[in-house]
């Protein structure tokens, strides 16, 4: 099988014996390991851990071809992207983070799903560009990654509209919509199963206008139009999970939560282990 999936196997084994996978799983996670491997034409170099191996299995419910796919498009779009796309300096993080954009809500929800919040109206292209508040938004999904149920379970995105206006519009291309998508829907092992939409208005239908041609029918699905009615929202996430801004019971979120667990020494160290490269903020 190689050493990768001796390895696998090795660590498996251990795992079942203290009731976290079962036979079933050490014997794909051990199949995929060698299969990772041993295709030559594949060009896959990244993490060959099972924790790592497990997620993409965990995306495809342990189809071994479909999480196959599924790794070889996350490599090749780190191989396309080149180093850049995971060298992000932190001042860069922070500033994306500090405007709001970006949250990442503190609870799961009654399914375990961990829940984004992004509030399109709050980013200032001027400050950051669309490609790079893409690449702080696939951070935090692999932040959300570490945890073993939010790969499981998945996420819940709530996209809030509020606030757009044409410096936004103005700057979001069919070539970043396609990309955006691509990387969403086939190179990330973060399983999307809803996206729900608030405060959507004119504006916001000619910028889905342009993201709509990229979606497939299973995407388009799972996309929830609410308007400015709250209470729609509730019926699929419960407010005790949501912030005040969204009607809910939770305060509102600053971003110095997520920014200060995203850049703790464990945090990071994490991260680093999948390949990422982090430069020190500018004083």
């Amino acid at each position: 099988m190689g050493e990768i999936g001796l390895v696998a196997q090795s660590t498996c084994e251990l795992m079942g014996e203290i009731g976290l996978v079962d036979q079933s799983t050490c014997e794909i996670m051990g199949e995929i390991g060698f299969v990772a491997q041993s295709t030559d034409q594949s060009g896959l170099n990244g993490p060959r851990n099972d924790f790592f191996l497990l997620r993409f299995l965990r995306a495809k419910q342990f189809d071994v071809g479909a999480a196959l796919v599924l790794l070889r498009n996350y490599e090749g779009w780190r191989k396309s992207h080149g180093q850049s796309w995971l060298t992000i300096d932190k001042s860069v993080i922070q500033q994306v983070l500090q405007s709001g954009v970006i949250q990442i809500l503190p609870e799961k929800d009654d399914q375990g799903r961990r829940l984004f919040w992004l509030r399109v109206g709050l980013w200032r292209p001027r400050d950051f560009s669309a490609d790079t508040l893409l690449q702080v938004g696939a951070l935090c999904g692999e932040l959300a990654l570490l945890d073993s149920g939010t790969q499981i379970n998945g996420a819940v995105a709530v996209f809030d509209m509020r606030g757009l206006g044409l410096q936004q519009l103005k700057v979001v291309t069919p070539a970043f919509a396609r990309k955006m998508v691509h990387y969403l829907a086939d190179c990330i092992s973060l399983k999307i199963n809803a996206v729900h939409v608030m405060n959507d208005s004119v504006l916001f239908a000619m910028i889905f206008a342009i993201f709509k041609k990229f979606l497939d029918d299973s995407m388009k699905k799972r996309i929830f139009f609410h308007g400015n009615n709250m209470y729609s929202l509730h019926e699929h996430v419960d407010s005790s999970y949501l912030p005040k801004e969204l009607g809910g019971e939770l305060p509102s979120q600053d971003g110095a939560q997520l920014l200060a667990v995203i850049s703790s020494d464990a945090v990071i160290k994490e991260l680093e282990r999948i390949g990422y490269t982090f430069l020190e903020a500018k004083q």
